[in-house]
């Protein structure tokens, strides 16, 4: 997902980077996106995390991780973690 400008780009290599390593991953084909819009397809496909970019994260080589399938108050918009730790976290969680 994408905050502000669209980063289709970007968003694009995170997918490639999840497929590589072996998880499924999808992301809105749209330039532009809503946020809102992405968070309602995570629930209807009950997508249990998201990786949250926006220009300042792409530009710190940050991603965050947001858990999607129950609330967790702390997390916020999501917690951050180093682009080079976004897999690792992820298969943590998904305990693989």
């Amino acid at each position: 997902m994408a905050v502000g400008d669209g980063l289709i780009e970007e968003r694009l290599r995170i997918c490639v980077e999840l497929w590589e390593s072996g998880l499924n991953a999808e992301f809105a084909y749209k330039v532009k996106p809503r946020m809102q819009t992405q968070f309602d397809q995570c629930s209807r496909e009950r997508i249990p995390y998201a990786v949250i970019i926006g220009k300042d994260e792409v530009e710190s080589g940050i991603v965050k991780i947001k858990t999607m399938h129950t609330k967790i108050d702390s997390e916020g918009p999501g917690l951050p973690f180093k682009r080079t730790e976004m897999i690792p976290e992820l298969k943590r969680r998904l305990g693989l």
